[in-house]
Order: structure tokens, then sequence, then C-alpha cells
């Protein structure tokens, strides 16, 4: 448990109005004692609003708790940031938008209230710089605001730029010199109120803003923005092309075998003397000036899904370049978080200078590439700690070669950037969008020239070598003919599996296939398209759920399915020359498409991309929460484009208005139309709506009910099976927190707590869980009550992003279950008297637990229960339809 303490010295100065006296917030747990719930003094509203706008125009030194990695200590614990020190207090700006919404102010003694605090502030020499109006104090807020506004209940904004014009219209005329006339702030109507305008109309609570209308795309973008200039430097291409081919690996080596440098120092060496200096350092405004970059894109080396929409806009558009940026810390810190959730562990001794949570981490990549965590040398366990922290490097160079080898990109278009902590805020101003947007831009114009284009890039220009690529990827079109006796339609399934795939968060496998969808969508094409051949693509959705395929071919589920031919098709040992490229791939899909009558079906996925821009009829499902927010991105392919201006309603008086969730009520001034890019094209939504429909801002809730079954099921079976779980009795009776340093051994209460978790455990896997809800609740108990068997002492969910007082296992306790002999051999484990033995008889009572059968036959159960219904089976049967009967592109 961490534990931190303000202190708070007493005030210099009167407040400005008297603390509330609030009583104490209900508990979940209560002792009955009188004194447990004091009555609080809470700042006044008015004080805290000025302590609040201060703070966001208060330049000056950094705490430890708020310093950078750029910022370097002046003593007494406060640093001076090296890339300046504007204001940092992205949160005050949260705190006052909330204000805003929820209370009415007093216009000319608010003014008067805050240049009083600003003066007196002043006057105790802080560095505040209030502006005559409200600007963004600092560009790195755009990607702070986005961490609050997803832990912050209530906030209807998901971005900065959303929640501006209303601190515009709250902050304006109180941070002007001039006092604003008689007027009071409508927290309802988000404007100022004056004498002559008391008779505006007030908000309604059925006002939402509009999102324009349906089927027609808005897109507030340039119709013609210049050529990217921004190109790479001879000596930087040079650079990367070295290191290629081997110089990142000699620099690696040498900070490995210096005997010099401590384990903490290699580590540094990594990002200081290698990733900092081999790209450039600075990551280019986008979109800049007059959009003077718009033709610059940009995407993050951890986001491999990224590669195809980028390539195929690289390929369509020769006015466009990128940039491939890469972070420091995605190197050991996915690794980490992954190793951490999934319990794996380095439980040898510690090597000197090397942390716990390091060897941890290094454990978990010796697992994923089949080698032993268990006895290793200390001098190879920093040297994989080593690799890990270069890894984002490594995946920026990899990514460039697939660009320049694989989609034929010439290299002075691709650069590559070092994104450190100063260039945080260049994240959240990507706008990723741009790929498919200019991608298909080029497609409506010419769609037979683009996709010529992007042919020719990934044959390559060298005739022999476009021989061969061509000849690879007609053998898997003729191996795939062959084993479906050359028909003549085909329906082509995609699956996604991530699990097991280190990811640093939860995001990535709730996008994953569901089974029991797959299984759905097969009887929907085969009452549709009877004559269709069905063949599975991509990963294998039968791998790691044994009796699953068995079962479907029992029920006839896969009658006439191909299940093997295009499973990991790029791997097959029967490609001449080994794995298939990225371009290949593409071609083949290409070559098919030209060759036979085909459709793709799947989760919204980067690997659909480049085979729709080619032409592939497509089908995809899209989770109903993420409609009109993540979703936005791909609905440029099937709907109509409107290319304008938008601008914020204003009511009779001037006053600019928002609706009841405190947006802004937007009207789009049309300059320019075109038709859908892709007709082929239709999306399927499925699953429940986000809990407030109306706000699309809101956080997605059920989307991660099956990916909680998939993946805890997962890292069950890899504990039981990789061997991991056999030395639980060296683990069992001592505890290190995600980024602890050490070890630290169990008291007894912390062994008394762990029983508790693991009967809880028990109790869970006995639950009898009939909805979504139910099913995902059930697996979070699961998960987390393994993680207090093996950390009886940890106080917060890892996965869970929001904000929370109370312990994550709060309201998961199960009180009671029949009694079995699982709960019998752990009562009597965790009573044995010798510690060492106690821990070994846990870990085999916890294995006649986990390492069964019946604990995957559950999870394939419950998965079952994420699945379409009627309404969404119709929609996916139109869908296919239409696509099918749109003019053929080939």
């Amino acid at each position: 448990m961490s534990l931190s303490v303000d202190l708070a010295p007493p005030r210099t100065r009167p407040v400005w109005e008297p603390p509330d006296v609030i009583a104490f917030p209900q508990q979940i747990v209560t002792t009955g004692h009188p004194d447990e719930s004091p009555a609080m003094r809470v700042i006044s509203y008015d004080d805290t609003l000025a302590h609040k706008v201060s703070g966001m125009f208060t330049h000056g030194v950094r705490t430890v708790n708020s310093k950078c990695s750029d910022c370097v200590a002046r003593g007494d614990g406060l640093f001076n940031c090296q890339m300046g020190d504007l204001p940092y207090r992205a949160q005050d700006l949260v705190d006052v938008i909330m204000i805003i919404l929820s209370s009415s102010w007093d216009g000319p003694a608010t003014h008067a209230m805050l240049h009083e605090e600003f003066k007196w502030r002043i006057e105790q020499h802080e560095e505040l710089k209030v502006p005559p109006a409200f600007e963004i104090p600092n560009p790195e807020w755009f990607s702070k605001f986005e961490g609050y506004a997803r832990t912050t209940p209530g906030l209807p904004y998901g971005d900065l730029g959303e929640a501006v014009p209303v601190v515009r219209a709250f902050l304006d005329p109180l941070l002007s010199e001039q006092p604003p006339p008689p007027s009071r702030w409508d927290p309802d109507l988000r404007t100022w109120i004056t004498a002559e305008s008391e008779d505006a109309p007030h908000a309604d609570d059925d006002t939402v803003a509009a999102t324009g209308p349906e089927g027609v795309r808005r897109l507030p973008v340039p119709t013609d923005p210049p050529a990217s200039t921004v190109h790479a430097d001879p000596r930087r291409i040079a650079q990367w092309d070295e290191l290629s081919a081997g110089r990142l690996d000699e620099e690696l080596q040498r900070i490995k075998d210096d005997p010099g440098l401590s384990p903490a120092q290699k580590l540094d060496h990594v990002i200081s003397r290698v990733m900092y200096h081999s790209a450039y350092a600075q990551l280019t405004r986008i979109p800049g000036p007059d959009n003077e970059n718009f033709k610059h894109l940009r995407f993050y080396s951890h986001q491999r899904g990224e590669l195809y929409s980028h390539a195929a806009a690289l390929m369509a558009d020769p006015d466009l370049t990128i940039e491939i940026a890469y972070m420091a810390e995605r190197g050991i810190n996915n690794f980490q978080w992954d190793a951490y959730q999934g319990h794996v562990a380095y439980l040898g001794e510690l090597p000197e200078g090397v942390e716990a949570h390091h060897a941890n981490t290094a454990a978990l990549r010796r697992l994923s590439r089949g080698e032993s965590p268990a006895a290793v040398d200390p001098a190879t366990l920093v040297d994989d700690l080593v690799d890990l922290q270069a890894q984002p490097l490594r995946d920026a160079l990899r990514l460039r070669e697939r660009l320049i080898d694989d989609y034929g990109i010439e290299p002075h278009r691709i650069r590559l950037a070092y994104a450190g902590s100063s260039m945080k805020s260049h994240y959240g101003q990507t706008q990723w969008m741009r790929a498919q947007l200019l991608a298909l831009r080029a497609i409506q114009a010419d769609p037979d020239q683009a996709r010529q284009r992007m042919v020719d890039r990934m044959l390559g220009p060298d005739e022999a070598e476009a021989e061969r690529r061509r000849s690879r990827a007609q053998a898997v079109v003729d191996r795939l003919l062959a084993a479906n006796g050359q028909a003549d339609e085909f329906a082509l399934l995609w699956v996604r599996d991530t699990r097991g795939q280190p990811v640093g968060s939860r995001h990535g496998p709730h996008l994953d296939t569901r089974p029991e969808v797959l299984r759905q969508t097969i009887e929907a094409l085969r009452a549709e398209h009877p004559g269709r051949r069905i063949v599975l693509l991509g990963d294998d959705v039968f791998a790691g759920r044994p009796g699953l395929e068995e079962e479907w071919r029992r029920a006839g589920a896969l009658d006439g399915v191909d299940t093997r031919t295009l499973v990991e098709f790029w791997d097959d040992p029967r490609n001449d020359g080994g794995r298939l490229t990225y371009g290949e791939q593409a071609l083949f899909f290409h070559l098919l498409n030209t060759q036979r009558d085909v459709i793709q079906l799947g989760m919204e996925s980067g690997a659909l991309e480049i085979p729709a821009m080619l032409g592939v009829p497509t089908v995809y499902f899209e989770a109903r929460e993420h409609d009109g927010n993540k979703g936005n991105r791909w609905m440029l392919y099937w709907q109509s484009w409107a290319y304008g201006e938008a601008r914020q309603l204003r009511d009779a008086f001037g006053n600019p208005r928002f609706d009841r969730l405190g947006r802004p009520i937007m009207t789009f001034d049309v300059s320019e139309t075109a038709e859908a890019p892709l007709p082929a094209m239709r999306r399927v939504l499925f699953g429940p709506d986000l809990p407030d429909p109306d706000n699309r801002r809101g956080q997605p809730v059920a989307v991660y009910h099956p990916a909680r079954v998939a993946v805890t099921m997962d890292r069950i079976n890899r504990l039981a099976h990789s061997g991991e779980m056999d030395r639980w009795p060296e683990r069992l009776g001592r505890s290190v927190e995600m980024r602890g340093a050490e070890w630290t051994p169990w008291s007894d209460s912390d062994w008394e707590r762990s029983k508790y978790y693991a009967e809880q455990l028990r109790r869970w896997l006995r639950t009898d869980a009939r909805t979504p809800d139910e099913i995902g609740q059930k697996w979070l108990g699961i998960r987390l009550a393994l993680q207090g068997v093996l950390e009886p002492g940890f106080t917060k969910d890892q996965e869970y992003e929001g904000v929370s007082l109370a312990h994550p296992y709060a309201v998961l306790h199960v009180d009671r279950s029949r009694l079995d002999n699982d709960a019998i051999r752990i009562d009597h484990a965790y009573r044995t008297t010798d510690p060492d033995e106690r821990a070994a008889a846990v870990t085999r009572a916890l294995k006649f637990l986990l390492a069964t059968e019946d604990i995957t036959r559950q999870a394939l159960d419950d998965l079952r229960a994420f699945q379409l219904d009627q309404s969404e089976i119709d929609d996916l049967r139109a869908a296919v339809r239409d696509v099918t009967t749109q003019p053929r592109t080939r």
C-alpha cells in the first residue's frame, strides 16, 4: 500500500469565504466508532476558483512529483525544466471546468476577486503570468487533459479542444483588465447573463449537440493542402540504414559489455546515448501554420496496427511524408505491466543494481521467447533489460524497413523521431485519421490510378523482383483454390487474437474476434450465400481453446469451411523463400480479388484496410460503444463526405450555445461534397451502447467483458502449463508491487489475506453467471482474487482507468459457496505451520483448482454469451447483400 500526505501550512492571508463544513462521506466498511466520521472543513468554491485559475497560469519550478526527465535539480526538492517552465497543472483546468458546469457566479464580484488574487500572488513573487483572455498555457496539456478526462466522473469532454469554448466563455470576461457589466454565469446555458439577456432561452434538458446528417461525414479540413516538404536528411537516412544493418546491435553490445556501468546506468545510456541520438529530437508540428504539414503523417512505433492505413496513404499519394515516433518508456513498461498482470516473476537472487520489477520484466520477455526465466545469470538478465529498453527504436527501424522494402516508399519520405517527455503533447495532436482521409481522397480522385500505384509500389521497380513477389502471392491463391475445388466465390473471415502479446494496458484484446460471433457469421453467410466458400483467415481461433473446434465440427458449424489454408498463411512453410512480406500479403488479396468473387469480414482492424482499399468488398464489426468516437475514422470509408467549416451557434443575444452536456452546439457550412470512397464497405454495430448514449465521449464498459474472460483464462493456462506455477513455492510468502524495487516478506495477516483471496477465487470459479454483465463481473472477480492470492496487500486494479476511493475488491466479495474438496485443500494448505511447507502446500492446492479442464470449459461456455442478437444478425446479412451487389472493383 502506498500512502502520501500533503501538509498544508497556515494560510498567510485571509480567505475569500469561510470554509464549508460538510458531513464525512459514507463509507463502504465502518467500525461503528462515533469519531470515525468527523465533519470535514472544505475550502470554499470562491477560494477554490481563485486557487485553480491562478494555478493554471503559474510558471516556475517543478517538484519531485511534477518533474519530467528533462528537469535538472536546483536544490531543496525543486527542479528547473530544460524545455521551459510553462504551467503544468492541467488538473486545475479540469477542476475549473467542473466548477463552471455546476455553479453560478456574479461577474463583477468574481472579476474583482480573481484580480485581487492575482495581485497578491505576484506580490509574493510567484511567477504568475495571466493573459488578457484564455489561451492554452502549455501544449502538453492536450495529452494531459485526455488523461484527466478519462478519470474524472461527470466531465463531458474527451479532449481539450472540446472544452476550450466553454472555458473561454467563462474566463475571457474575468481575465480582461476591464470589469464585466453586471452579469451572472448560468451553468445551464454556459454563458454570462446580463440584464438585457434575462429573457434568453434556457438550455433544454433534452438538447444534445447534433452530429450532422446521417450518412454524411463532415470534414473541417483543407480540400487542397500543399505537398509535404518534411523530408529526411541524407545523413539521417544513412544512419538509419546502418542501424538496421547491425550497428544498433553493436552499440547495445558495447553498453552491455561495459564493466564500469551499473544496470541503471546501462538503461540510461540506451536512452541518452542511443535512442536520443538515433533520430530527430523534435517532432513536427501538425498540421502547422496554414496546414503546411497537413500531408505529413505520424504514428508511433508501438502502434503497429497503424502501419496499414499509413502505408496505403503513402503509396496512393506521392505528396505525403511520414514520421515514425518512438517513446523510450514503451519498451520496458509494456512488459512490466504484463508481467505484473500475468503473475510472471524472477524468483532468483536479484543481481546487484537490478530492482525486482525490472527482473520480473526480463522474466516475461524470456518466457515470451520460449526461454526459461529461472536460473538466469545476472549478466544475461541485464542484457535482456538493455534489449527491452531499446525495443521502441528497434520497432521504429523495422517499420521504416517495411515501408521501404514492402510498400515501396522512398527513404527520404520517412523520418524517425524520438518522442521524449517534452514531446508528449504531440501525441494528442497527431490526427491519425489523416491517413485514411488522404488515402481515400486519392482513390476518390482516380480509383484505378490510385490502386495501380499501390500495386506497382508493392511489386517494386525491378522486373525480376516484381515477378518473384507476384509468384509468391499467386502461390497462396493457387493453394487456396486447390483446397476449395477451384471455387469461384469466397468469403474470408478474419480472426484476430492478441492474447499473450504484451501491450502494456487492457487495450487490444477487447477488439479480438469473439468465437461465438464468428460462428454466427459462418451461419449467416451460409444462409445468405450457400455457394460461397467460407475461409478462416489470420490467427487461429481454436488455439488455446481445447475442444472448441471439435464441438463446432460435431454441430456442423464448420461444414464446408476451410479452417486451415489461410490461418497464419504468411508463415506457411510452403511459402517459397520463407515468410511472406507485408507487401506480398497485400498482393495476395489483390490477385485473389482480380481472379475470383471475394469478400472479407472481420472486427475493425488495420489488417482489413489495404485489401479494402484495393477493392475487396468488406464488412466489419464495430462495438456500438465505439460509434461516434473511436469508430469515426472508419466511417470515412463508406460515408459521403462534406468539406466545410464548423462554427458554434449563438443565441439572439450573441451568446455561444451549449447543449445540456456542456458541449458547444455547432453548425457546419458546406463548401464541397464527395461520394463515399468505398461503396462496397459496410459496418455492423453490435453489443450494448454506452451507459449514457447521448455522451459519445463516455468510457466504454461492455466491450471489455469478453476480453476479460479470454485474457484471464489465457493467463491462467500459461501459468499452469508453462511451469511458472510450479515455481510458486519460491514466490508465495513475499510480494512486490508493479514498480517495486524489492520483495517484501509476508506477515501472518498477509497469509490470512491470501487465504481469503484463494477461497474467493474458488467461489468465483463455482459461480454460475448467465448474462454478459454477470460474466464480466465473474471474471473480474477471478482476476482480482488471483492477484490477491499472490499480492494480498494490493490496493489498486492496474487495469482500471477511472478514479476509485474504494478497494477494487470491495464490491466483489462472494458470501458463500458449496463446500467441496478444493475448499478443504485450500484450508488445510494455509494451516500448514512451516512457512516453506505452507507455500508448497498452497501451490499444490491452487494447481488442483486452476490446472483443470473445467476452468477452460467454463471460459468457453461463458464466451458464448458474447454473441449477436437477431437484429444484429439481420444487419450482418443485409450488409453482406449490400457489398456483394455493388459493382466489382478489379
